[in-house]
């Protein structure tokens, strides 16, 4: 497959930059997903306005790769508040991979904590999750903050 080809190769022209766009805009999930990882790779901002765009895509793995190669030099005030959105998406890894990047843009430690002390379970425990798994607190503040009940 021509894309996958491309993305192994991490091609930098114009030309497969263009030929890569169309299939990020493709129906075809596995030619998205294919040229979800070349922009990893290889950045442009009219793909991050796809991957914006393909965070709402139906399928989980579309969202989910989204989410993850959207911390690859995509950042936006728009892409915070998606990300944030998807901390509560119906599936795990979405919610994984938005909080990784989620962290990985945020500057702001109260917006953050807002997460950490709202209402949404799921939101809370996946930016717990990833900030134990980032090192961002140790051992003794994961098993605190995850035993603290949701008010």
């Amino acid at each position: 497959m021509i894309p996958t080809y491309f993305t192994n190769q991490k091609t930098n022209t114009e030309p497969v930059q263009d030929l890569m766009l169309q299939c990020l805009k493709s129906e075809d999930k596995d030619l998205i997903i294919s040229a979800s990882k070349y922009f990893g790779w290889v950045t442009n901002d009219k793909a991050g306005e796809v991957l914006l765009r393909n965070l709402d895509h139906s399928d989980w793995e579309v969202r989910a790769l989204s989410a993850r190669v959207s911390q690859r030099g995509y950042e936006s005030p728009q892409l915070l508040n998606v990300l944030e959105q998807h901390l509560a998406d119906s599936n795990w890894f979405v919610r994984m991979n938005s909080a990784y990047a989620f962290l990985f843009m945020v500057k702001d430690d109260e917006r953050v904590k807002r997460i950490l002390d709202g209402k949404d379970k799921y939101a809370r425990e996946m930016i717990i999750y990833v900030m134990f798994v980032k090192g961002m607190i140790d051992y003794n503040e994961y098993v605190k903050m995850t035993a603290e009940p949701v008010v």
